[in-house]
């Protein structure tokens, strides 16, 4: 037997596409735009150091050499070279001697990440801002013995890294 509880009609509720078109739209506004905005230079500063704690000196004795490369970023090793990305140039630098060896490198002022095999240089570079326009991004590659740039592929997105080995001997 029904009871006035029971009488009542029940809530109307949306439909599931509709609920689902609410959460795309969600979704959407919540990544677009946002991210593509271009960093700030506060941004990509170091945390400040803690009041009270002490830093401890830069000791060259614990080092086998400092090598002065104003900008240096990311490195590589291959065959028997250090190569370092260093203010829109890659530097190569015999451990062994400590010293430059070469002309150095031009790269792309947006190079990211650097890595070396058979005798070519490949740059990653990622446009301007967080995340570029799609196909604004690139990896280059510079023959070593020339300094030219060999070729240049579009990617999608920011290419933060890249790895190269060595191609099948023969």
């Amino acid at each position: 037997m029904p009871t006035p509880a029971n009488l009542r009609p029940p809530a109307r509720r949306a439909p599931r596409w509709q609920t689902l078109v609410i959460a795309v739209l969600f979704a959407a506004a919540g990544c677009s735009g946002a991210a593509d905005t271009r960093s700030t230079p506060r941004s990509t500063q170091p945390p400040p150091t803690p009041t009270g704690v002490a830093v401890p000196a830069f000791d060259r004795g614990r080092f086998a050499a400092v090598i002065p490369l104003p900008g240096a970023g990311s490195m590589t090793v291959a065959d028997g070279v250090l190569w370092v990305h260093a203010a829109s140039r890659v530097v190569g630098i015999d451990p062994q001697t400590n010293a430059v060896v070469g002309k150095p490198l031009r790269v792309p002022a947006d190079a990211e990440a650097i890595a070396v095999a058979d005798g070519a240089l490949w740059v990653a570079s990622v446009a301007p801002g967080d995340l570029a326009a799609p196909g604004d991004d690139a990896v280059t590659r510079i023959d070593l013995a020339t300094g030219r740039t060999v070729a240049t592929i579009t990617v999608r997105r920011a290419p933060l890294d890249v790895a190269a080995t060595p191609g099948p001997s023969g």
